[in-house]
């Protein structure tokens, strides 16, 4: 790939581009997790008021990849208190990393991944907590080749 990537936060104009990106994602995850994610509800989702969210916020960013205007890639990151027996007050959570299919594996991933690490440091927050998928096995290696470590997995019970 020969073309320069752009790492910036997300700007009104992005709003639908990056919609159908988290969308395609979240149609994965449905698939994946049918018992936990109601595609139906993922629809109705008022994204420009999720985005929204993002926009001007000191503690909340949503970083976006861009190749010559097209939005390839996105993460969110978002500072939160820890439980209080942890060592670290605050972390950084991340989630909503997606890379568009035909632009995956070209190091993308990574840049925005780092973006959010920069995030931190620029915030003095030591702890970086990524949820990921149990069934994500290409988000879970990235994550560890980026140095960070499985601590625990949630388990679910439907009654």
């Amino acid at each position: 790939m020969n073309s320069k990537i752009t790492i910036r936060q997300i700007e009104e104009k992005d709003f639908c581009q990056v919609k159908e990106l988290l969308l395609s994602m979240f149609m994965n995850h449905v698939q994946k997790e049918p018992s936990l994610l109601n595609w139906e509800n993922l629809q109705k989702t008022n994204f420009k008021r999720v985005f929204s969210k993002f926009i001007n916020k000191d503690n909340k960013r949503f970083f976006v990849a861009e190749i010559s205007n097209e939005i390839v890639g996105t993460i969110s990151a978002g500072i939160q208190k820890t439980p209080r027996f942890y060592n670290e007050k605050k972390e950084i959570y991340i989630t909503d990393l997606v890379v568009k299919e035909g632009f995956r594996n070209n190091g993308i991933a990574t840049k925005l991944i780092n973006e959010c690490i920069g995030f931190a440091k620029k915030n003095k927050i030591n702890l970086i907590n990524a949820r990921i998928y149990e069934f994500n096995l290409g988000s879970r290696n990235l994550f560890i080749k980026n140095k960070f470590e499985p601590k625990f997995t949630y388990y679910y019970l439907k009654t």
